[in-house]
């Protein structure tokens, strides 16, 4: 950061600031981590390559949705997505999508955020945008529990054989607890039994 400074190199001045939040929200030190931000989002304003800012915004927004109002969450996800579209970043496009997803269902709006989200994974799927993929499965996987479960256990599966195929324990060690839960509380311990032992290797 203090190189950047010196070097007036404000994109990068923004990313730094942006990362020092990250590291702070991590270690649970909010207040750190939001004062990081705030100069993040400060800066990303008044810069002319503004893409980086689009990025700020997202973590920003998906770290302390609860910092900003409906209508301002609102306005910043549709300000993010503008510069995302600028910059042709598609990869950023889906993942702001994935947020307004959630805001759409917190606003009663279900069938319009769970749309959404399947219309994000298929091209994140078709892209082979993998990281992205799980976090949107295991979203879906969320929200289908609850109603659909068969649904919702289908895209969980989903999310672990993808993370298996890519042999990303991270993930498959989040959706394998995701199974690991849900069987349990049926008393299925069958099923329960080959997540806790998958869990078990991955661990």
């Amino acid at each position: 950061y203090n190189q950047y400074v010196t070097l007036h190199d404000s994109s990068n001045i923004v990313q730094t600031l942006m990362n020092i939040g990250s590291v702070y929200n991590i270690s649970g030190r909010d207040d750190k981590a939001q004062t990081n931000y705030d100069r993040a989002m400060a800066l990303g304003d008044r810069i002319a390559h503004d893409s980086i800012t689009a990025l700020v915004i997202y973590n920003y927004v998906l770290l302390y949705p609860q910092k900003f109002t409906s209508s301002r969450r609102t306005a910043l996800i549709d300000r993010a997505y503008r510069i995302a579209e600028k910059y042709r970043d598609v990869r950023l496009e889906l993942a702001i999508d994935q947020l307004r997803a959630t805001q759409l269902m917190e606003n009663g709006q279900q069938e319009s955020g769970v749309a959404l989200l399947e219309k994000a994974l298929a091209r994140a799927l078709a892209l082979e945008l993998n990281y992205l993929s799980m976090d949107l499965l295991l979203d879906l996987g969320d929200y289908y529990l609850t109603g659909d479960r068969d649904k919702g256990i289908g895209f969980y599966n989903k999310a672990l054989e993808l993370a298996e195929q890519k042999n990303n324990r991270m993930y498959a060690r989040d959706v394998c607890k995701k199974l690991y839960d849900y069987y349990q509380s049926r008393n299925d311990n069958a099923n329960a039994f080959i997540y806790s032992q998958k869990l078990l290797k991955l661990f």
